[in-house]
């Protein structure tokens, strides 16, 4: 909100400013804008004061700061503050320009400001001071009730909150006479990044498995079948509203028949022609008291008392894939019999659901999230045939905004007003 002090009053502005007739009203607007790393923010400061009063200069500061709260099971809670960015600029009063206005005995003034938002920040340790990405405007919200870990009595509440301002200070005198402070919300963008390495997460995701199938004939074993899959293309997350942000499975289909046995090949291909998958979108957020220097499983991050893990899905809903081209590839032994592989590909096209935060995948020292795909897929046939369990999937993917898709000329605004509904930014 604006501030006044005596005679004077300041307004922090990011409209454009063709647009900025409004400021005279010097009524700070209750959006925050939204910006991602690597570009500069702009903006506008307006200092309106009694014209018989002066000022001799503004200084504009960006503050950036990481305040994590750990409730304990004994009902305490381990604190954590951490500065992550501070910038500031000094606008001297001959640098501003006057705005006429009819208003009798005000002066209005207006000058122009921009800060460039880091990718990356060096965060002071013991050691040494370690290169971290800048990490997001969030706030996550964690009750240790809801963790299935323990059963506490408390309901102690642990906290992860980044929050940005934009402060202005106007001075006169060599005093202060008034300030204001406004909202920024950051969100990291990074160019496409490399796959990840499923094996440094130790049991964390399932890239194939296997369910077997009614016997074809009586007093035959039913045949396995095995579905694999690999992490897909990166989720670029739309920069436009409207737009729809979507990424593409891809699933490989195996099983075996006798290698003599064609009959069976072109019956168990019929009952393999369709098949159900739900898709559940996981978005895994962990924070810390203290500072991360790698990357932790989910059962690692379970197992640490200073470390809060918390899980959000969102239903992406249930497709049909046809599977109608079952190709013959390689022949197996199996014992005294010689199998084939019968092998079928499909894949499905993903898309972000309504309710999905705009937050990317990240990792930096106090707070991290990440993303998966949890696949559950089903057969049925109409002469019965299904599978004993459903096969069950868990594929990794990376959710990022692509500088290459971001629109630089216009700043995207979120309502931030008032404390009912909680901001887009809000996990």
């Amino acid at each position: 909100m604006p501030s006044h002090g005596g005679d004077f009053c300041a307004k922090i502005a990011f409209e454009d400013p063709a647009q900025c007739l409004e400021t005279l009203s010097l009524q700070n607007s209750s959006f925050a804008p939204t910006i991602f790393t690597g570009q500069k923010l702009r903006g506008a400061l307006f200092i309106s004061h009694d014209e018989r009063r002066t000022f001799e200069s503004a200084q504009l500061i960006l503050r950036g700061e990481i305040k994590n709260v750990i409730a304990l099971s004994n009902g305490d809670s381990w604190i954590m503050k951490q500065p992550l960015v501070l910038m500031s600029c000094i606008k001297v009063a001959g640098g501003f320009q006057q705005i006429s206005t009819d208003a009798s005995h005000t002066a209005i003034y207006r000058t122009s400001f921009f800060f460039d938002i880091p990718e990356f920040i060096l965060l002071p340790s013991s050691e040494d001071s370690s290169r971290q990405n800048l990490p997001p405007s969030m706030r996550v919200e964690k009750s240790i009730s809801d963790d299935t870990r323990k059963s506490y009595s408390t309901t102690n509440t642990s906290i992860c909150d980044i929050s940005y301002h934009i402060e202005a200070r106007v001075f006169t005198c060599g005093r202060q006479a008034c300030s204001t402070s406004r909202e920024v919300i950051i969100l990291p963008a990074s160019d496409i990044p490399a796959p990840l390495a499923p094996e440094d997460l130790k049991g964390e995701y399932q890239l194939f498995s296997s369910s077997s199938l009614g016997s074809l004939r009586k007093g035959h074993k039913g045949a396995t079948v095995v579905v694999s899959s690999a992490e897909p293309r990166p989720l670029i997350l739309p920069s436009k509203e409207g737009d729809i942000g979507s990424t593409e499975l891809f699933l490989d289909f195996k099983t075996g028949v006798k290698s003599n046995a064609s009959n069976d090949a072109a019956f168990l291909a019929t009952q393999l022609s369709e098949c159900e998958v739900s898709i559940t979108l996981n978005a895994i957020t962990y924070f810390s008291a203290c500072k991360l220097t790698l990357i932790m499983s989910v059962a690692e991050a379970m197992q640490s008392p200073l470390v809060v893990l918390k899980t959000t899905k969102y239903e992406i809903g249930k497709r049909k894939l046809q599977l109608k081209e079952w190709r013959r590839g390689r022949e197996i032994a199996s014992g005294t019999s010689e199998l084939a592989e019968l092998e079928a590909a499909a894949s499905i096209i993903t898309v972000l659901p309504e309710n999905f935060s705009r937050l990317p995948s990240f990792f930096s020292a106090y707070i991290s999230r990440r993303y998966s795909f949890d696949l559950e897929i089903t057969f049925g046939s109409k002469s019965g045939m299904a599978l004993r369990k459903p096969i069950k999937l868990r594929i990794p993917v990376q959710v990022i905004h692509n500088p290459k898709e971001k629109c630089p000329d216009r700043l995207t605004e979120v309502d931030v007003e008032g404390d009912s509904k909680a901001p887009p930014y809000v996990s």
